[in-house]
C-alpha cells in the first residue's frame, strides 16, 4: 500500500497583497507630492504671507502683537548703518569746521540728511555736484547735507563746510565775465552735438574742451547737456536757431538750463 504524507503548510500567494500595499503607497506619495508641488506653486505665485495667520494671541501679550502688525521706522534704525556714523541736527553744531580749501555754493535736501547732494568747489576740479557717499578729495567723502551746511567725512573725522552767502550768490556764474562769447557762433564754439532720449531730442551735449572762452564764461563743463537757454527750449532746427538768436543779442542775461551727471543746474551768467 502506498502512504501518501500531506503537509499541512500551504503555500500562500501574497503577491495580490504586497501588490495593493505597493500601489496603497505610491498612491500616498504621490498624494504628498502634490500637496508639497501645491504648496510650492502657492509660495511662488502669492508669496511667504499669502496663508491665512491666526493672530489670535494671549490677550498677557498685546505688546508683542501690536509690534508684529504694526512696526515701526525706528525698529530699523541702525539696521544697514552704524547710528555711531550719523550726524544727528543736535551734534553737528559740535563739529570742527573742515580747513580743506572747499567752497560750498548749493545743496539739495532730500529725505534724510544722507539722500542729499551738494555743489562743491574743490580746487581744479571746479564747481560740481557731489551725492552722498561720493569722494570730493582724495580723503574726504560727503558725508550727509543739511540745509546751510554739509557734513564731511575726512580720513573718518566729521567736519562741516557751511554754505555761506556770498559763495551762494556765485553758484555756477561764470568764471571769467570778461571772456566773449559770441552768439552767432556759440553752437559752434560749444561743439554742441544733438542728444536723443528714445527717439526724441531733448538739448545738446557739450563736448567743447574746458579751456575754450565760451566754456569758462558760461560755467559749462564738458558733457553738459544743454536742456534750456532763458526758459526756452534748445532748436531742433535752423529755421528755430535762427529765431533764437536774435533774442540772444537782446537779452541782457543769458541762463542755461543743463543736465549735469544726473542733475538738472541753472547757470546764469550776466551780459
Amino acid at each position: 500500500m502506498t502512504m501518501l504524507t500531506t503537509s499541512n503548510a500551504r503555500p500562500v500567494n501574497t503577491s495580490p497583497l504586497l501588490r495593493v500595499a505597493v500601489i496603497a503607497a505610491e498612491l500616498l506619495a504621490l498624494a504628498v507630492l502634490a500637496f508639497l508641488l501645491a504648496k510650492a506653486i502657492w509660495f511662488i505665485a502669492y508669496g511667504a504671507y499669502a496663508e491665512p495667520f491666526d493672530f489670535a494671541e494671549p490677550d498677557s501679550r498685546p505688546a508683542l502683537r501690536e509690534a508684529r502688525l504694526q512696526p515701526s521706522a525706528q525698529s530699523f534704525a541702525g539696521l544697514f548703518t552704524g547710528s555711531a556714523d550719523m550726524a544727528t541736527p543736535a551734534d553737528i553744531d559740535t563739529l570742527p569746521e573742515t580747513r580743506l580749501g572747499l567752497h560750498l555754493f548749493g545743496v539739495r535736501t532730500g529725505a534724510d540728511p544722507e539722500t542729499g547732494t551738494a555743489i562743491i568747489e574743490a580746487g581744479a576740479n571746479g564747481q560740481r555736484t557731489y551725492a552722498v557717499g561720493q569722494e570730493i578729495t582724495s580723503d574726504a567723502v560727503l558725508a550727509a547735507v543739511y540745509t546751510d551746511r554739509i557734513v564731511i567725512s575726512r580720513s573718518g573725522v566729521r567736519e562741516v563746510l557751511f554754505l555761506r552767502e556770498e559763495d551762494e550768490r556765485t553758484l555756477l556764474t561764470p568764471r571769467n565775465p570778461s571772456a566773449a562769447v559770441n552768439p552767432d557762433t556759440l553752437i559752434t564754439d560749444l561743439s554742441l552735438q544733438p542728444y536723443f532720449e528714445r527717439g526724441t531730442l531733448i538739448g545738446f551735449r557739450v563736448t567743447a574742451a574746458d579751456s575754450i572762452p565760451a566754456m569758462s564764461a558760461l560755467g559749462l563743463e564738458r558733457g553738459d547737456i544743454i536742456l534750456e537757454i532763458n526758459g526756452r527750449s534748445m532748436p531742433q532746427d535752423a529755421e528755430a536757431a535762427e529765431r533764437l538768436l536774435p533774442q540772444l543779442r537782446q537779452a541782457t542775461f543769458l541762463q542755461l538750463t543743463v543736465r549735469r551727471e544726473g542733475e538738472r543746474v541753472t547757470l546764469d551768467v550776466s551780459r
